[in-house]
């Protein structure tokens, strides 16, 4: 009698304990779809308000290992123009003269972005031309922006070899000069 009340009792708080769990799961299974819609609403806004900033994480040099990137760089698009610093590793098809500083920069330039939303890859993409300031070369950039705030470039230049980059976008730092 002793042993069959036990028994009862454990598998009472058995059946307890799966209950629990079941509730749980749906609350996360919740949390993570209101996570998800809150970041594809932020990326929404900050595309329809012309507002990316897009801190690099991984640089990529074409034919090279990915590296993990030191913090600091990153691509800003305020309204109509992008302000960046960007690391380059590479090959240069011309010499380099004067200054051997290879990184990618611009401040304030007014661009023409092009692009929308691709169904097909469910995100953003954008391309646009630029000049980088310390290499005094047109750059083409493709910037691809998923829902997740994850983020893809890739940089062309005539003088070097291509170079893509992977970010995240996220909240303009109070800090920042540009833009």
């Amino acid at each position: 009698m002793i042993k069959s009340r036990i028994i009862k009792k454990i598998f009472a708080v058995c059946i307890l304990i799966t209950l629990c769990n079941t509730a749980f799961s749906q609350s996360r299974k919740e949390k993570k779809a209101a996570r998800a819609a809150e970041l594809e609403q932020f990326v929404v806004n900050g595309i329809n308000n012309k507002d990316v900033y897009i801190d690099i994480y991984k640089i990529c040099p074409q034919g090279q290992d990915t590296r993990n990137s030191s913090p600091g760089y990153y691509l800003s698009i305020k309204d109509n123009s992008i302000s960046c610093y960007l690391p380059y590793i590479g090959a240069c098809k011309t010499a380099v003269i004067g200054d051997l500083d290879l990184s990618i920069t611009a401040k304030n330039q007014a661009i023409s972005l092009m692009g929308g939303f691709n169904k097909e890859e469910k995100s953003f993409i954008y391309q646009f031309r630029f000049f980088n300031e310390t290499m005094h070369e047109n750059t083409l950039c493709t910037v691809q922006i998923y829902n997740d705030t994850e983020c893809a470039m890739r940089l062309e230049m005539n003088s070097r070899d291509p170079i893509s980059y992977l970010g995240k976008m996220e909240t303009r730092p109070a800090n920042t000069q540009e833009n």
